[in-house]
């Protein structure tokens, strides 16, 4: 108690309490309304953020609070340029890492939010640190098929299928391989094939499709799809020939997952 009021009577100062309290509830009280809180709570997140601690930064930018939503996309990268500067050259290295997670979590959290303008922000931010990471090209493409950009999409899709045939990336997350699976380079030939049926690329659009289930022809059924591009032709006996394939297909899908559960 004694430690809590000495932090309001210095007007909410961080540093006289755990970072993972002062914080928490110095974010309750600016919701709640209280004067003070709403007066100071900016100042005292730039303050950590530019005291170079790397936990209290940490913490800060967890996706947990998200407390940097209170500031303007300008802002923020303001403050990670100068956390870069005022950091030691040996936390340099951790602390850009740390913002990429950050950058790429909050933009797919804006994604699911309908955001698209902040998500493609963020994202793109994110690439500017690591720019073949698979994971975050895989959700900006996305991101830019929802918003119907689809020439970005497409530029995108085809950059990560090249990618991926030669498995280079910027970011961590090569050592961990997880991001270079057979499934990712899958879908990025599904949304390419999304793409082109847009564009009205009806015969690229059945490529890509044929190229999604000759990767995975157990799993994959993009018949369904390519029954849509053979309409956009006009070819009336391909379409028919490919609904059949769809259903036929299913059929084993289905029979397949019944046995599993067996």
């Amino acid at each position: 108690c004694y430690y809590i009021a000495a932090w309001v009577e210095y007007d909410y100062d961080w540093r006289l309490l755990r970072v993972d309290d002062a914080f928490p509830m110095l974010h309750a009280l600016y919701q709640a309304g209280e004067p003070k809180a709403r007066v100071v709570f900016r100042n005292e997140i730039v303050k950590a953020l530019l005291s170079g601690y790397l936990p209290v930064i940490y913490h800060l930018i967890s996706n947990n609070y998200n407390y940097l939503d209170h500031f303007k996309f300008k802002e923020v990268i303001w403050l990670f340029e100068k956390c870069l500067s005022i950091v030691g050259f040996h936390n340099r290295k951790e602390l850009i890492s740390g913002f990429f997670y950050f950058f790429r979590d909050r933009g797919s959290q804006h994604f699911y939010k309908y955001n698209f303008k902040k998500s493609i922000q963020f994202l793109n931010e994110a690439l500017k640190i690591y720019p073949d990471d698979i994971l975050t090209l895989k959700e900006l493409s996305e991101v830019y098929l929802k918003n119907h950009d689809y020439e970005l999409a497409r530029a995108l899709l085809i950059y990560i299928i090249d990618l991926s045939n030669y498995k280079i990336s910027s970011s961590d997350d090569i050592f961990f391989k997880k991001y270079y699976t057979k499934n990712y380079i899958v879908e990025a030939w599904r949304s390419l094939g999304k793409v082109y049926n847009q564009q009205f690329l009806f015969s690229k659009a059945i490529i890509a499709y044929n190229m999604a289930m000759n990767l995975d022809w157990k799993h994959v059924n993009t018949w369904d799809q390519i029954a849509i591009a053979y309409k956009g032709l006009g070819d009336v006996e391909n379409i028919k020939a490919a609904k059949k394939s769809y259903k036929k297909k299913m059929k084993i899908v289905m029979k397949n997952e019944r046995e599993g559960q067996w």
